[in-house]
């Protein structure tokens, strides 16, 4: 696992979904099938800036889910309004543009590597003195006939 320092130059946008937690319940079963998503946790108070943080509070608690609408319909030949109705609000949340502590992996990742990338993610950042925000971010897409896992930690 590679871990950067990465700076987002603009906001990636997504389409917040009415309910994150059967979504990310479905997608940790790999059912998603080509499609892009953003999942938004906050950190445990204790544990988020703790070199020997506990595996279990990893990825956090789920605060919101968002689908890139337009990639994934893109991706499938649909139009935008041909998507089914109230699948999305209409709302957009967004990846901010800014620094990252960033890791990503060419493949699926359950709930288990998740955590297990978001600690390992956090002690290297802490190694290297960054102020990392409370907040992670998990991104699900789908490049090259492969399914890419990428992590995203703010840095202050």
């Amino acid at each position: 696992m590679e871990i950067l320092n990465l700076w987002l130059e603009t906001p990636i946008f997504y389409q917040i979904i009415v309910n994150p937690h059967v979504l990310y319940k479905e997608i940790q079963q790999n059912l998603f099938n080509e499609r892009e998503f953003l999942f938004c946790f906050k950190l445990n108070e204790g544990q988020y800036d703790n070199f020997e943080a506990k595996i279990e509070y990893f990825p956090g608690d789920l605060i919101w889910g968002g689908e890139n609408i337009e990639k994934n319909a893109e991706n499938n030949g649909l139009l935008r309004h041909s998507m089914p109705a109230g699948h999305c609000m209409p709302v957009d949340h967004y990846l901010p543009a800014g620094s990252y502590v960033f890791t990503q992996e060419r493949e699926f990742l359950d709930n288990i590597g998740i955590a297990n990338f978001a600690r390992e993610m956090q002690m290297e950042g802490l190694w290297q003195r960054y102020k990392m925000e409370k907040i992670l971010y998990l991104r699900y897409l789908y490049e090259d006939g492969k399914t890419v896992s990428q992590l995203f930690r703010p840095i202050t």
